[in-house]
């Protein structure tokens, strides 16, 4: 018989995993800001350039920082893959009993395409979004005088919303930086947070290939939006593709052995 309650703890445990992933993603972002910031700084000592005048040019050195913040967003999305899978798998035996005896494949479903793009490629775009980011911010406190510790506290004060910070303002409107969009954190960590939400209903899906169906249970909160209310309740086929519905969501599935088990609820 499934246990509805135990469901849902699971997948608060699930949600929880995820929820940790925008302070690894914060923390990732913090050092390679410091680090890229500071190399700017020597970098425009050794080309005589400084302020708007400065541009990253191809370095070893460059290419090392940008290849080790994409390989710290892959392992964060990959090594807390692997702390919500026991909890699948758990859900999973105590609720469904017989599960596929071979794993999910993690690697496939990372490597996968989702709306065109697979999560590697889009890691790869919002780090050079935080690379221009990062010499946007270098160039104003050049043009004011700052030295590198402090660039790298006013980055770290403003890290959600950089465009908001008087200086940055002042040098988009003076049109020597284009930031525009979302920041690199928020980008980051709404992608690391929808692939770890993602891949939790997507293992669910497989190791619950014994039910027939599935029915949604929305958050029931006041950040509950519209389609995650009118989705409560709803009964789906176990294969279909429902959850997330947007970013951040936390509705989570029920399974239904039989698809009439749903009218004893």
């Amino acid at each position: 018989m499934v246990d509805r309650s135990k469901i849902e703890k699971d997948a608060k445990k699930a949600f929880e995993v995820s929820d940790f992933s925008h302070s690894l993603t914060y923390r990732a972002l913090s050092v390679a800001a410091k680090r890229m910031i500071n190399y700017a700084y020597k970098a425009s000592e050794h080309q005589g350039k400084f302020g708007r005048d400065f541009k990253w040019q191809k370095t070893k050195r460059l290419a090392k920082h940008v290849a080790d913040l994409n390989g710290a967003m892959e392992k964060i999305v990959s090594d807390l893959i692997d702390q919500i899978e026991p909890i699948a798998v758990k859900t999973a035996k105590e609720n469904i009993g017989e599960i596929p005896e071979d794993s999910w494949d993690k690697e496939a479903y990372l490597a996968a395409l989702l709306l065109g793009d697979t999560f590697k490629s889009r890691t790869r775009r919002h780090v050079d979004k935080f690379k221009q980011e990062i010499l946007d911010y270098v160039r104003v406190g050049q043009e004011n005088k700052l030295p590198a510790d402090k660039v790298f506290e006013i980055y770290i004060e403003n890290i959600k919303e950089p465009q908001k910070h008087e200086l940055i303002v002042e040098a988009i409107m003076s049109g020597y930086v284009t930031m525009a969009g979302m920041s690199a954190y928020r980008n980051h960590a709404n992608l690391n947070d929808d692939m770890l939400v993602r891949g939790f209903h997507n293992m669910n899906r497989y190791y619950w290939g014994k039910a027939e169906a599935k029915y949604i249970v929305s958050a029931r909160d006041n950040h509950t939006c519209d389609i995650c209310a009118d989705l409560d309740g709803k009964v789906f086929p176990i294969e279909k593709d429902v959850l997330p519905v947007h970013l951040r969501c936390r509705c989570f599935e029920v399974p239904l052995l039989k698809r009439k088990d749903f009218e004893e609820i």
